[in-house]
Protein backbone atom coordinates (compact mmCIF):
# COMPACT_ATOMS: atom_id res chain seq x y z
CA UNK A 1 0.00 0.00 0.00
CA UNK A 2 1.35 3.48 -1.02
CA UNK A 3 1.27 6.58 1.77
CA UNK A 4 -1.34 7.96 -0.39
CA UNK A 5 -3.68 4.64 0.39
CA UNK A 6 -2.31 4.06 4.07
CA UNK A 7 -3.04 7.68 4.51
CA UNK A 8 -6.95 7.47 3.42
CA UNK A 9 -7.64 4.58 5.36
CA UNK A 10 -10.42 4.87 8.08
CA UNK A 11 -9.09 5.66 11.13
CA UNK A 12 -9.22 2.92 13.78
CA UNK A 13 -9.16 5.13 17.01
CA UNK A 14 -10.29 8.65 18.15
CA UNK A 15 -7.25 9.26 18.31
CA UNK A 16 -6.38 8.44 14.33
CA UNK A 17 -9.57 10.06 13.64
CA UNK A 18 -8.42 13.40 15.30
CA UNK A 19 -4.98 12.72 13.48
CA UNK A 20 -6.91 12.38 9.99
CA UNK A 21 -8.77 15.51 10.37
CA UNK A 22 -5.91 17.85 11.36
CA UNK A 23 -3.64 16.17 8.34
CA UNK A 24 -6.38 16.66 5.85
CA UNK A 25 -8.13 20.29 6.97
CA UNK A 26 -11.27 19.40 7.56
CA UNK A 27 -12.91 22.04 9.44
CA UNK A 28 -14.61 20.55 12.35
CA UNK A 29 -16.48 23.70 13.91
CA UNK A 30 -17.75 24.53 10.39
CA UNK A 31 -19.16 21.22 9.82
CA UNK A 32 -20.07 21.09 13.63
CA UNK A 33 -18.35 18.10 14.43
CA UNK A 34 -16.62 17.24 17.72
CA UNK A 35 -14.33 14.76 18.31
CA UNK A 36 -13.51 13.76 22.10
CA UNK A 37 -16.08 16.36 23.52
CA UNK A 38 -19.98 16.02 25.02
CA UNK A 39 -20.63 19.03 23.40
CA UNK A 40 -24.12 19.90 24.64
CA UNK A 41 -25.41 22.60 21.79
CA UNK A 42 -27.78 21.87 19.01
CA UNK A 43 -26.65 21.58 15.57
CA UNK A 44 -24.07 18.96 16.63
CA UNK A 45 -22.25 15.89 15.71
CA UNK A 46 -19.94 14.26 18.07
CA UNK A 47 -17.95 11.64 20.24
CA UNK A 48 -16.55 10.78 23.58
CA UNK A 49 -15.36 8.47 25.75
CA UNK A 50 -17.77 7.88 28.76
CA UNK A 51 -15.87 5.69 31.05
CA UNK A 52 -14.98 2.53 28.96
CA UNK A 53 -17.57 2.87 26.50
CA UNK A 54 -17.70 5.30 22.92
CA UNK A 55 -20.85 7.27 22.76
CA UNK A 56 -21.34 8.87 19.21
CA UNK A 57 -24.04 11.32 19.11
CA UNK A 58 -26.03 13.94 17.00
CA UNK A 59 -27.67 16.82 18.71
CA UNK A 60 -30.71 18.37 16.89
CA UNK A 61 -31.65 21.56 16.30
CA UNK A 62 -34.25 21.79 18.90
CA UNK A 63 -31.62 20.36 21.45
CA UNK A 64 -32.69 16.84 21.50
CA UNK A 65 -30.03 14.49 21.36
CA UNK A 66 -29.98 11.36 19.50
CA UNK A 67 -27.32 8.55 20.17
CA UNK A 68 -26.18 6.74 17.43
CA UNK A 69 -23.55 4.01 18.88
CA UNK A 70 -22.94 3.06 22.72
CA UNK A 71 -20.17 0.30 23.37
CA UNK A 72 -16.81 -0.34 23.74
CA UNK A 73 -16.36 -1.03 20.49
CA UNK A 74 -14.01 1.76 19.67
CA UNK A 75 -13.47 0.93 15.80
CA UNK A 76 -17.36 0.83 15.22
CA UNK A 77 -17.72 4.34 16.85
CA UNK A 78 -15.13 5.83 15.51
CA UNK A 79 -16.65 4.61 12.18
CA UNK A 80 -19.83 5.65 12.67
CA UNK A 81 -18.47 9.18 13.37
CA UNK A 82 -15.99 9.52 9.90
CA UNK A 83 -18.60 7.88 7.52
CA UNK A 84 -20.45 11.05 8.90
CA UNK A 85 -17.91 13.48 7.87
CA UNK A 86 -17.28 11.53 4.51
CA UNK A 87 -20.82 12.31 4.13
CA UNK A 88 -20.52 16.15 4.86
CA UNK A 89 -17.51 16.36 2.69
CA UNK A 90 -19.00 14.12 -0.53
CA UNK A 91 -21.88 16.86 -0.23
CA UNK A 92 -19.88 20.09 0.05
CA UNK A 93 -17.52 19.12 -3.21
CA UNK A 94 -20.83 17.78 -4.83
CA UNK A 95 -22.52 21.48 -4.10
CA UNK A 96 -19.11 23.28 -5.13
CA UNK A 97 -19.25 20.67 -8.59
CA UNK A 98 -22.55 21.94 -9.51
CA UNK A 99 -22.06 25.74 -9.00
CA UNK A 100 -18.95 25.36 -11.00
CA UNK A 101 -21.16 24.76 -13.74
CA UNK A 102 -23.74 27.48 -12.94
CA UNK A 103 -21.84 30.71 -14.80
CA UNK A 104 -23.17 33.78 -13.52
CA UNK A 105 -21.41 35.61 -15.79
CA UNK A 106 -22.29 33.76 -18.80
CA UNK A 107 -24.64 36.02 -21.48
CA UNK A 108 -28.05 34.99 -22.37
CA UNK A 109 -29.39 35.76 -26.27
CA UNK A 110 -32.62 37.53 -25.98
CA UNK A 111 -34.81 37.72 -28.92
CA UNK A 112 -35.60 41.26 -28.57
CA UNK A 113 -38.20 41.52 -31.36
CA UNK A 114 -40.35 40.21 -28.74
CA UNK A 115 -42.40 42.23 -26.00
CA UNK A 116 -40.61 42.94 -22.12
CA UNK A 117 -42.39 40.33 -20.65
CA UNK A 118 -41.61 37.98 -22.99
CA UNK A 119 -38.14 38.21 -23.13
CA UNK A 120 -37.68 38.24 -19.45
CA UNK A 121 -40.03 35.07 -19.86
CA UNK A 122 -37.41 33.31 -22.08
CA UNK A 123 -34.20 34.48 -20.57
CA UNK A 124 -35.38 33.29 -17.05
CA UNK A 125 -36.82 29.78 -18.97
CA UNK A 126 -33.61 29.51 -20.37
CA UNK A 127 -31.43 30.09 -17.34
CA UNK A 128 -33.84 27.54 -15.49
CA UNK A 129 -33.42 24.94 -18.40
CA UNK A 130 -29.81 25.69 -18.51
CA UNK A 131 -29.10 25.27 -14.69
CA UNK A 132 -31.75 22.24 -14.07
CA UNK A 133 -29.40 20.27 -17.09
CA UNK A 134 -26.25 21.13 -15.38
CA UNK A 135 -27.04 20.44 -12.35
CA UNK A 136 -27.50 16.64 -13.63
CA UNK A 137 -24.47 16.17 -15.29
CA UNK A 138 -22.45 15.54 -12.02
CA UNK A 139 -25.10 12.77 -11.59
CA UNK A 140 -24.90 11.26 -15.08
CA UNK A 141 -21.14 11.11 -14.62
CA UNK A 142 -21.27 9.77 -11.03
CA UNK A 143 -24.18 7.03 -11.88
CA UNK A 144 -21.21 5.76 -14.93
CA UNK A 145 -18.68 5.89 -12.30
CA UNK A 146 -20.99 4.21 -10.40
CA UNK A 147 -21.36 1.27 -12.95
CA UNK A 148 -17.88 0.97 -14.30
CA UNK A 149 -16.74 0.52 -10.96
CA UNK A 150 -19.33 -1.91 -9.81
CA UNK A 151 -18.67 -3.81 -13.02
CA UNK A 152 -14.38 -4.03 -11.84
CA UNK A 153 -15.29 -4.91 -8.20
CA UNK A 154 -17.57 -7.86 -9.35
CA UNK A 155 -14.96 -9.14 -11.93
CA UNK A 156 -12.42 -8.59 -9.68
CA UNK A 157 -13.66 -10.58 -6.60
CA UNK A 158 -16.17 -12.97 -7.84
CA UNK A 159 -16.47 -14.61 -4.62
CA UNK A 160 -17.93 -11.92 -2.93
CA UNK A 161 -21.67 -11.40 -1.14
CA UNK A 162 -23.09 -8.67 -0.21
CA UNK A 163 -24.68 -8.15 3.14
CA UNK A 164 -27.55 -6.83 1.22
CA UNK A 165 -28.79 -7.06 -1.93
CA UNK A 166 -27.19 -4.56 -3.70
CA UNK A 167 -29.58 -1.71 -6.06
CA UNK A 168 -32.32 1.37 -5.62
CA UNK A 169 -35.82 0.48 -3.82
CA UNK A 170 -38.81 2.85 -3.33
CA UNK A 171 -40.51 2.78 -0.31
CA UNK A 172 -43.65 4.89 1.47
CA UNK A 173 -42.74 7.49 -1.56
CA UNK A 174 -38.91 7.71 -0.59
CA UNK A 175 -36.39 6.46 -2.74
CA UNK A 176 -33.67 4.04 -1.25
CA UNK A 177 -29.96 2.53 -2.15
CA UNK A 178 -27.74 -0.04 -1.07
CA UNK A 179 -24.53 -1.11 -2.05
CA UNK A 180 -24.03 -3.72 -0.28
CA UNK A 181 -23.08 -3.35 3.40
CA UNK A 182 -24.60 0.62 3.57
CA UNK A 183 -27.78 2.19 3.07
CA UNK A 184 -29.09 5.59 1.91
CA UNK A 185 -31.97 7.17 1.37
CA UNK A 186 -32.46 10.34 -0.98
CA UNK A 187 -33.46 13.90 0.01
CA UNK A 188 -33.65 17.20 -1.56
CA UNK A 189 -31.09 16.48 -3.79
CA UNK A 190 -28.52 14.38 -2.00
CA UNK A 191 -28.15 10.71 -0.65
CA UNK A 192 -27.48 9.99 3.05
CA UNK A 193 -26.94 7.53 5.06
CA UNK A 194 -29.82 5.92 7.40
CA UNK A 195 -29.47 3.39 9.44
CA UNK A 196 -31.28 -0.22 9.05
CA UNK A 197 -34.04 -0.11 11.26
CA UNK A 198 -35.64 2.40 8.54
CA UNK A 199 -35.73 -0.13 5.69
CA UNK A 200 -36.27 -3.06 7.42
CA UNK A 201 -39.80 -3.74 5.34
CA UNK A 202 -37.29 -3.23 2.42
CA UNK A 203 -35.03 -5.83 3.18
CA UNK A 204 -37.97 -8.60 4.33
CA UNK A 205 -38.88 -8.51 0.57
CA UNK A 206 -36.57 -6.64 -1.95
CA UNK A 207 -38.49 -7.22 -5.13
CA UNK A 208 -41.80 -5.64 -4.10
CA UNK A 209 -39.92 -2.60 -3.64
CA UNK A 210 -36.37 -2.73 -6.02
CA UNK A 211 -36.84 -0.04 -8.77
CA UNK A 212 -35.06 1.11 -11.91
CA UNK A 213 -33.34 4.38 -11.04
CA UNK A 214 -33.15 6.03 -14.45
CA UNK A 215 -36.95 5.75 -14.53
CA UNK A 216 -37.55 8.42 -12.06
CA UNK A 217 -36.14 12.10 -11.70
CA UNK A 218 -33.26 11.08 -9.56
CA UNK A 219 -29.62 10.80 -9.67
CA UNK A 220 -27.69 7.44 -8.95
CA UNK A 221 -26.12 7.28 -5.51
CA UNK A 222 -22.43 8.63 -5.67
CA UNK A 223 -21.99 6.00 -2.41
CA UNK A 224 -20.56 2.86 -4.84
CA UNK A 225 -18.32 0.31 -2.62
CA UNK A 226 -19.36 -1.88 -0.13
CA UNK A 227 -17.14 -1.80 2.38
CA UNK A 228 -16.71 -4.03 5.34
CA UNK A 229 -14.29 -3.83 8.80
CA UNK A 230 -11.09 -4.73 7.32
CA UNK A 231 -11.11 -2.12 3.94
CA UNK A 232 -9.25 0.69 4.16
CA UNK A 233 -10.75 2.95 1.27
CA UNK A 234 -8.02 3.26 -1.08
CA UNK A 235 -7.87 6.41 -2.95
CA UNK A 236 -11.19 7.93 -1.48
CA UNK A 237 -10.47 11.33 -2.10
CA UNK A 238 -13.39 13.16 -0.45
CA UNK A 239 -11.03 15.58 1.39
CA UNK A 240 -8.92 16.65 -1.14
CA UNK A 241 -9.26 19.60 -3.10
CA UNK A 242 -12.22 20.48 -0.81
CA UNK A 243 -13.15 24.02 0.43
CA UNK A 244 -16.29 23.11 2.53
CA UNK A 245 -17.93 26.09 0.51
CA UNK A 246 -21.39 24.46 2.14
CA UNK A 247 -23.86 25.83 4.49
CA UNK A 248 -23.83 23.25 6.91
CA UNK A 249 -25.55 25.80 9.39
CA UNK A 250 -29.14 26.26 7.62
CA UNK A 251 -28.67 24.05 4.60
CA UNK A 252 -28.14 20.62 6.83
CA UNK A 253 -30.83 18.48 7.94
CA UNK A 254 -30.35 18.79 11.60
CA UNK A 255 -34.13 16.91 12.22
CA UNK A 256 -33.51 13.63 11.85
CA UNK A 257 -31.80 11.34 14.36
CA UNK A 258 -28.46 11.26 11.85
Amino acid sequence: MSEEQAAAKIPQTLEELKAFASEHNIPLEKIHMYLDQDYPWPKAYGIYRDGDEFVVYKNKANGVRAIRYRGKDEAYAVKEIYLKMREMGMTAKAANTMRSYDDPNAIETIDLTGSDSEQNWNSSSRTNNRAANWRKMPGIIIGALCLIAGLFITFLNPNHRDKYERGYYRYQDSYYYTNGSEWFSYDNGYWAYVSVGLVEDIIADYDAYSIDISAVDVDPCYYTYAYDDDDRWDNDDWFDDNDWDYDFDNDWDWDSDW
